[in-house]
């Protein structure tokens, strides 16, 4: 009469091992994520456009500009990232207010990456 209490003792704790492993994991492929910001400029624009813009917002709600990229299609596309990993939605609207009160900004798009 013993082993049915053992057997279920056992299973209990190889499910609460399976859910503890499986929340890790959750937990790690959030932390693994980047979400970021790209901001999309208007046709033409300058040097000093995306420099004003990265001045003016670096930081506000906590975001962080990217550091200018090399010359290639992609950045001549998205000058202009702002990291938003696990900023709130207030944090990430202060940062939107930023950009949108530059006339340079034509959009921008929210992205999100696993690496």
């Amino acid at each position: 009469m013993s082993v049915a209490p053992r057997r279920l003792t056992g299973a209990v704790a190889a499910a609460a091992v399976a859910t503890g492993v499986l929340a890790g994991c959750g937990a790690a492929g959030r932390t693994l994520s980047q979400r970021s910001l790209e901001v999309i400029f208007i046709d033409p624009h300058t040097t000093a456009d995306v420099a004003r813009v990265r001045a003016r917002c670096n930081g506000v709600g906590g975001a962080v500009a990217s550091a200018p990229g090399k010359d290639n299609a992609m950045n001549r596309r998205y000058p202009l990232r702002f990291d938003i990993s696990g900023l709130s939605v207030p944090a990430r609207s202060k940062l939107v207010v930023c950009l949108a009160a530059d006339k340079s900004v034509q959009a921008y798009q929210d992205s999100e990456s696993t690496n």
